[in-house]
C-alpha cells in the first residue's frame, strides 16, 4: 500500500480526503468482519493494488514553452504530483485507475487561478495554442466531470479555482451573500456562522468541495429537504465564457423569459468558468432536534415521509434506510458485541419484525418552529408504527456525517468494490424503482454476482423523493472496471425505464453522458449543444462531458 504520514494535510490522491485521516478503525474492522461472514470467507482478501509512488509514469507536459513562460508567474505549475491529483475525481472508477496506475489522460499542467480577470487572457492563449481547459474545484466529483479528456493531441490544462475564495458582499437585510466560486465548504460556512447565518448546504463532500463545484453540478446537501438544493440557494451568478461574461440579475425572481441562470447552473464547466455566486442565506437556527428510530418496513417509512412533506412540515434531514442498509448501519455503528446481541431483542420487543428500517429526521429553526415540527414528526412516526430512539444517536450522526467516504478506502484495500448511484422520482414511482433495482441485484436477475445492496431516501419533496443506492461486493479480480460498468448500466437502465431522473445531485460528467438523450430528448440535447457552440465556439472547455 501507499504509505501516508500521520499528520499530513496533503490530499490523498488514491482515496478520499486527507493523508493522516481515516475511518474509525474499530468500526471499519467490525464491518469488514461482517462482510467476511456474509461472503463466508476464511479470511479477508488482500488488496489487489500494491503500489509505490514511483508507479506513476507521468508523461512530459505538452504545454507549449511560450505558454508556460507566460503563465508560470500567474499560478501555473507542472509539478507531477499536482498533475496526478488533478487528473481524476473521486469516483470508484477513478480510484480503480489511480490505484492500478492505469490513468489514460494526465493533466499537462495545473493553473491555480489567482485572479478572475486573468480568464479573458487565458481563453485567448488557450485558443491560440489549442489547449483544452478543465475547471476544477475540490476534485470530489464521482461521475467523471473533471476527467482530463481533450481534443485529440491537444494539451490539457486544469484550472483550479481554490485561490479565489473571498466573501465579496453580505446583505443582512436581504439575507444574501456573494462569494467567489473557489471557496471550500468549511470556510464558507464558518464565514457565514460568524455573521449569524448559514447556507444550510452540507453535501457529503462538504469538507473538500467548493461553491463553484456545487453550482456546476446542481449539488444537494444533507439538509436540503429544508433549505433546498444549491440551485434554490443561488440568487445570481457570474460566469466567464470564451466569448464574454454573463452576470445574472441579483433579484428574488423574474419573468424575463427562460432563466439563463438555471441553464448555467449544472453546466459542469462546458460553457464557461463560474467565478462567483450570490446566495440566499438563513439565520443560524436557534434549535435543532433529532428523531432517530425504526419502521417495520420500507413501505411504512415511505408513506410516513410522504405525509410529513405533504402536510407542510419541512424537516432539515429526512433519511430512511431499507432493511439491508439498516443492517449495514447497525454493523458499522454498533462496535460493541453486547449491543449487537441485544439489538434483535429490542427489535422484537418493539414489534418491528424481521426487516426493520432505520430512519433519521431532524428539525431546525426557531425554538417555536422546532417545537411544532418535532411534535408533528413524532405524531406521524407513531401513526405509521415507528419506534423512536433517543436523540443522542442524531448528535453522533451529525458529528460523524462526513466520515463515511473514508470507509471506501478500507473496503478497496481488502478487495471489495463499493459504488453509489442516486435518482429522484414521484412518490408513486419510488417503490417500483426500488423493487426493480432489488430484483436486478438481490434476486440476481440483472447482475449475477452476490452483492450487498442497500438503499435510502436521502432528500424529500412534497411530490417525491431521492433514492440513493449502494452496491458492495467482492471485486472481480482482473476485471474490476468491467464489473463496475456492468453494475452501472444495469442500475441506470432500471432508473431510466421507470421514469426516474438520471441524477438527483451527482451530475452527469462523463459517466452518465450516454443516457442524456433519453433524459432530455434528442431535440433537448441539440439545444444544449447549440448553447455550447455559442459560448465556446472553439470547444476549449471540458470536452466530452454532459452532451
Amino acid at each position: 500500500m501507499i504509505k501516508e504520514q500521520k499528520k499530513s494535510r496533503e490530499v490523498r490522491f488514491w482515496g478520499w480526503g486527507m493523508l493522516g485521516h481515516s475511518f474509525d478503525k474499530d468500526k471499519a474492522r467490525a464491518f469488514l468482519e461482517y462482510l467476511q461472514k456474509y461472503y463466508r470467507l476464511s479470511e479477508l482478501p488482500d488488496s489487489f493494488f500494491e503500489l509505490e509512488d514511483d508507479a506513476y509514469v507521468i508523461p512530459e507536459t505538452r504545454l507549449p514553452p511560450k505558454f508556460v513562460d507566460r503563465w508560470i508567474k500567474k499560478g501555473l505549475t507542472l509539478d507531477n504530483k499536482e498533475r496526478l491529483i488533478h487528473s481524476l475525481g473521486k469516483s470508484y472508477r477513478d480510484l480503480l485507475r489511480v490505484r492500478s496506475a492505469r490513468i489514460s489522460h494526465y493533466a499537462d499542467g495545473v493553473l491555480h487561478l489567482l485572479k478572475k480577470e486573468d480568464l479573458t487572457e487565458l481563453y485567448k492563449d488557450a485558443g491560440h495554442f489549442h489547449i483544452t481547459l478543465i475547471p476544477f474545484g475540490g476534485g470530489t466529483g464521482v461521475v467523471g466531470g473533471t476527467e482530463c479528456i481533450g481534443v485529440k493531441n491537444s494539451p490539457v490544462l486544469v484550472v483550479d479555482l481554490k485561490k479565489i475564495d473571498a466573501l465579496l458582499q453580505l446583505d443582512k437585510t436581504a439575507q444574501t451573500a456573494r462569494f467567489e466560486a473557489g471557496i471550500l465548504g468549511p470556510k464558507l460556512e464558518e464565514t457565514l456562522n460568524n455573521k449569524g447565518f448559514t447556507l444550510g448546504h452540507f453535501p457529503q463532500s462538504f469538507e473538500f468541495s467548493t461553491l463553484g463545484g456545487w453550482v456546476a453540478t446542481r449539488s444537494a446537501g444533507q439538509n436540503s429537504t429544508k433549505y433546498g438544493k444549491i440551485e434554490d440557494r443561488v440568487q445570481s451568478l457570474t460566469i466567464v465564457t470564451p466569448v464574454g461574461q454573463i452576470t445574472t440579475n441579483a433579484v428574488p425572481s423574474s419573468a424575463t423569459g427562460p432563466s439563463i441562470k438555471q441553464i448555467l447552473i449544472g453546466s459542469e464547466g462546458i460553457y464557461g468558468i463560474i467565478t462567483d455566486a450570490t446566495l440566499r442565506i438563513s439565520p443560524l437556527p436557534e434549535d435543532q432536534k433529532f428523531v432517530p428510530g425504526f419502521f417495520k418496513s420500507f413501505k411504512d417509512g415511505i408513506h410516513c415521509f410522504r405525509e410529513v412533506m405533504q402536510e407542510g412540515t419541512r424537516p432539515s434531514v429526512m433519511r430512511l434506510s431499507d432493511p439491508s442498509e439498516t443492517e449495514m448501519f447497525i454493523q458499522i455503528a454498533l462496535t460493541s458485541p453486547l449491543k449487537k446481541r441485544l439489538m434483535p431483542y429490542w427489535m422484537k420487543y418493539k414489534k418491528l419484525g424481521d426487516a426493520p428500517c432505520f430512519f433519521m429526521i431532524a428539525t431546525e429553526g426557531s425554538r417555536d418552529e422546532v417545537r411544532y415540527s418535532d411534535a408533528r414528526v413524532k405524531h406521524m412516526i407513531k401513526k405509521y408504527g415507528g419506534a423512536m430512539l433517543g436523540p443522542s444517536l442524531g448528535d453522533k450522526w451529525k458529528k460523524d456525517r462526513f466520515e463515511l467516504p473514508y470507509l471506501r478506502d478500507d473496503l478497496m484495500d481488502h478487495g471489495f468494490f463499493i459504488d453509489t448511484l442516486e435518482t429522484a422520482a414521484p412518490w408513486s414511482q419510488l417503490q417500483k424503482i426500488y423493487f426493480d433495482m432489488a430484483d436486478a441485484f438481490v434476486n440476481q436477475r440483472g447482475f449475477k454476482e452476490k452483492i450487498v445492496f442497500g438503499c435510502h431516501l436521502s432528500h424529500c419533496y412534497s411530490d417525491g423523493a431521492s433514492l440513493y443506492f449502494t452496491f458492495l461486493g467482492l471485486q472481480r479480480k482482473g476485471q474490476e472496471l468491467k464489473q463496475w460498468e456492468e453494475i452501472k448500466k444495469i442500475a441506470t437502465d432500471v432508473i431510466m425505464e421507470n421514469g426516474g431522473t438520471l441524477s438527483h445531485h451527482h451530475g452527469i460528467g462523463y459517466d452518465h453522458k450516454r443516457w442524456m438523450e433519453q433524459e432530455k430528448t434528442p431535440l433537448g440535447i441539440e439545444v444544449l449543444k447549440s448553447i455550447k457552440r455559442e459560448l465556446d465556439p472553439d470547444g476549449l472547455l471540458n470536452p466530452g462531458k454532459v452532451v
